[in-house]
């Protein structure tokens, strides 16, 4: 039964990036994702220390890190990549990802969002 709800969320996944024949990188991607996602949601029940909706953009976050990652050593990932970004809004979740990331170079002390480190 799990593994059955693991390749429905894969092949919602794959559905949604509109991939019809995924290559073996966006497949390993999107199941290292799942695999992540599910982790982190059993984690996260066992305490619920952060707010739900930071959990959900935290997750969108990890799928456009692993993404990013692979789009960097694979032509074809990097196409994918790119074509995800081009329908995503500026002010989308990648959007906001890249933002920070952003920051991080331009000022690497304070985090967007984040409360400084402490003395």
């Amino acid at each position: 039964m799990i593994d059955e709800v693991r390749r429905a969320a894969y092949e919602q996944i794959v559905a949604h990036l509109g991939v019809t024949d995924p290559p073996a990188r966006l497949a390993m991607v999107v199941r290292s994702w799942v695999s992540l996602a599910e982790s982190t949601a059993l984690i996260w029940l066992d305490g619920r220390q952060i707010p739900r909706a930071e959990l959900e953009l935290q997750l969108v976050h990890d799928f456009a890190a692993l993404a990013a990652v692979s789009a960097a050593y694979d032509e074809e990932m990097a196409r994918i990549v790119l074509r995800i970004l081009a329908l995503e809004p500026a002010d989308g979740p990648f959007g906001d990802l890249l933002t920070r990331l952003g920051s991080l170079t331009a000022a690497p002390k304070v985090v967007p969002g984040q409360r400084p480190p402490s003395p």
